[in-house]
């Protein structure tokens, strides 16, 4: 993420490995050799994404927590270990290991029964990257758990709500309505009720919102704090902001009296201490509000592309006083519904965006006829 002078690794286990111990093995083992190269510690290591091919969690709970003891003993304690349950596209098991590189910034780690959080300081600014979770099998309370344990994680920390400046937010079977009540919008109702008026003078976060086969809702953030730094939303001209959306782009009954909005910015451009970055939240074919090309992944690949394009534009960029530069992608997470369309979808976006490191993944978007989903980060 190129944040506090550091970096992110990609690694896959190998394949025909017959569990997850052999395949986290072989992962670890990727994992030092690629820090010896860069000439780093386990040490410079404090975020680690496990992106796991199961459709239940209820059977790997025990080794789950088994691996993340096995990772933490390898490396060090103070660590972030996130378990997801969404399916890499190209193997069972993929490590996103987050590290740093620059010994000017002090950590401190805080641990909570249900996430984790690290704060990173230097010169009077602050950044936090942590997660909370809930995972008690229905969607409107695991939803409120989650962002009471975010609030918890804030407090501790010392950061505010509207310190929140990219977010995602994984949530199991997020298309699935029961009794009336879609996942996503009881998700979105928690998320309005949790931020309040908190983000009125500075826009919401950079967001994802996606689904997963397990593991209830898991919210996974970065905040910032200081003087020294300047945080920018970004709207996309040829979509209207989600937080704009109008009823009928809702799915479901409202858990209150009225169905609320997805509270996110199309981006976030950060610039804190000589490091630029621009986050680029979950994107699809959505023009204006409405779904593109409904249920046709290849060709809503292109507009979400296009919309991204737009997004980052030297022109759009410009109109909030943005610089352009020399921004360049750095690292890509493309989430595709279904496997079949997986070929035709990489095919398109290797063609558009060449070497950049891309991790693939299967997932629900957050609409029925959403076949794809792109987001990234330039610096």
């Amino acid at each position: 993420m190129n944040l506090f002078n550091g970096d992110l690794i990609t690694l896959r286990s190998g394949k025909n490995l017959p569990d997850l111990t052999s395949q986290t093995s072989d992962c670890l083992n990727q994992l030092q050799s690629c820090l010896v190269k860069r000439d780093l510690t386990s040490n410079a290591v404090y975020k680690i994404i496990l992106f796991l091919n199961n459709q239940s969690q209820e059977p790997q709970a025990n080794h789950i927590q088994y691996l993340t003891e096995r990772i933490k003993k390898e490396l060090h304690e103070e660590i972030l270990v996130i378990p997801l349950f969404q399916a890499p596209l190209e193997c069972d098991l993929l490590m996103e290991v987050h590290y740093h590189a620059s010994p000017g910034w002090k950590r401190s780690f805080f641990m909570h029964s249900a996430g984790s959080v690290i704060v990173f300081s230097r010169n009077g600014l602050s950044v936090a990257t942590g997660y909370s979770t809930s995972n008690n099998g229905d969607c409107k309370t695991d939803a409120s758990l989650a962002f009471k344990t975010l609030q918890q994680l804030l407090d501790e920390t010392g950061f505010k709500i509207s310190d929140i400046t990219r977010q995602w937010n994984y949530i199991e079977g997020i298309l699935t309505i029961k009794e009336s009540h879609q996942n996503y919008q009881s998700f979105n109702d928690a998320r309005t009720k949790f931020y309040r008026d908190h983000f009125r003078e500075r826009g919401y976060p950079a967001a994802t919102g996606i689904g997963m086969k397990a593991g209830g809702v898991l919210i996974e953030y970065i905040a910032i704090k200081g003087n020294t730094f300047k945080n920018v939303p970004i709207d996309n001209p040829v979509q209207i902001p989600a937080h704009k959306y109008h009823q009928d782009c809702l799915k479901g009954l409202p858990t209150g009296n009225r169905k609320t909005t997805p509270k996110f910015e199309r981006g976030r451009y950060v610039s804190l201490q000589g490091e630029e970055i621009i986050f680029v939240s979950g994107t699809a074919a959505i023009s204006g509000e409405k779904t593109a090309d409904p249920g046709d992944a290849e060709q809503q690949t292109r507009i979400t592309i296009d919309n991204i394009d737009r997004l980052v534009s030297e022109d759009n960029l410009a109109k909030n006083n943005i610089p352009s530069g020399d921004l360049k992608f750095n690292y890509l997470r493309i989430y595709v519904k279904e496997k079949k369309d997986f070929k035709k979808v990489r095919e398109i976006c290797n063609n558009r965006y060449g070497n950049v490191p891309i991790v693939w993944l299967q997932a629900d978007i957050c609409r029925d006829d959403l076949m794809v989903e792109i987001e990234g980060t330039l610096i």
